[in-house]
């Protein structure tokens, strides 16, 4: 069973107040909470519990999400210059999202990899939380970060959506472009993140 609070509508919510407020104290920081998981129990059954734990199914993408992918980078690079950190929050991807729409379709949800969601979700999610307070760090607040000059290196089909990864962005003063977010995703004609995954 999963122990994480299973009605998280964002992927980012402690994360906020950490960039809003700069680095944390590692001392002082709460353990993450350990994630449980049932080898033996058939993927339809697991799918279906972690669902049920991740709330009811959104009729759609929430938050934020963009009606293309040069509409969702342009959004991304104005947020990063307004240092708007809740507004980055609602472009990326959330665990009733993940749960509902995104999981069952992944290649690492299947054979051979098999990925429990629990497992995925906490990955991605983890991802972020190293990935998000860097972005801030090296770019809040400045306009370096160009909309027009993003690309990803490869694209993929996951049932109906599709998934954009190895992407990277221009970044004034940089000679080679930065992957500074950990894909796109497109369900149902609407754009999200991935995750803030990142190399900074």
């Amino acid at each position: 069973m999963m122990t994480i609070a299973p009605r998280i509508r964002l992927l980012l919510p402690a994360l906020l107040a950490l960039a809003a407020c700069g680095t944390a104290d590692a001392d002082t920081a709460p353990e993450a909470a350990p994630v449980v998981v049932d080898s033996a129990r058939p993927r339809d059954e697991s799918i279906r519990r972690y669902q049920a734990e991740s709330g009811p199914a959104p009729a759609g993408l929430r938050g934020a999400p963009a009606p293309s992918a040069d509409s969702l980078v342009a959004r991304f690079a104005a947020a990063v210059a307004r240092s708007d950190t809740a507004a980055l929050a609602a472009m990326v991807m959330d665990q009733g999202e993940f749960a509902h729409f995104f999981y069952a379709g992944s290649p690492q949800s299947l054979p051979p990899y098999e990925l429990p969601p629990e497992i995925m979700w906490l990955q991605l999610s983890q991802q972020s939380e190293r990935g998000f307070p860097r972005l801030m760090e090296h770019f809040g607040g400045s306009s370096a970060v160009r909309a027009e000059g993003w690309s990803c290196a490869r694209e993929a089909r996951q049932g109906a959506d599709r998934v954009w990864s190895a992407c990277t962005v221009r970044v004034m003063g940089e000679t080679a472009p930065v992957p500074l977010f950990g894909g796109i995703w497109e369900h149902g004609g609407a754009y999200k993140f991935v995750s803030y995954a990142n190399d900074l």
